[in-house]
């Protein structure tokens, strides 16, 4: 090859790096950006997915929106020790499930605070909700399940069954 031609793939080279690595950058203070403005109160933060390092907060996993919108910043801060009471509970679990060696009693036993704090809290909320829901107009409600209800992954809900004969 020529010179000429070995000088025009460098540069291409160089272009093509430079194109990718400010996408790349691009990318990552986009995402930057949106997670400190999404990330919620991490006391009540419902966070799923795969458990990652944990954060300076003590939470595992990816960050998601703030989780129960319809309830008032005054429901949220009664709902707090519930939350952290689970929090705690799922540590504790943790610890055990990591222990070495296993102590399957144990493990169970906190599992089983784990699964009683998850209900206490599950069913303050659903208090809550059938409070709200009383209160509020089927537009209302309709938006309500759209926010929090169907499974995750779905976009909104899907219309009623309707049952056959009914038409």
């Amino acid at each position: 090859m020529t010179r000429r031609w070995l000088t025009i793939a460098f540069a291409v080279s160089v272009a093509l790096n430079l194109f990718f690595l400010g996408v790349a950058a691009a990318r990552f203070w986009q995402h930057r950006e949106w997670r400190t403005r999404r990330w919620g109160d991490p006391a009540l933060n419902m966070a799923g997915g795969a458990a990652g390092p944990a954060r300076p907060d003590g939470h595992r996993g990816p960050r998601r929106r703030e989780p129960f919108p319809w309830l008032s910043q005054q429901e949220k801060e009664e709902l707090r020790p519930k939350r952290q009471a689970l929090v705690e509970a799922r540590r504790d679990a943790e610890q055990v499930l990591v222990a070495d060696p296993l102590d399957a009693a144990k493990l169970g036993s906190a599992l089983e605070t784990v699964r009683a704090q998850t209900a206490r809290l599950q069913a303050s909320v659903h208090e809550r909700l059938i409070q709200h829901a009383q209160s509020m107009g089927l537009e209302e409600r309709r938006k309500l399940a759209d926010m929090s209800w169907g499974t995750p992954g779905e976009r909104g809900r899907r219309p009623p069954r309707v049952p056959e004969g009914t038409h």
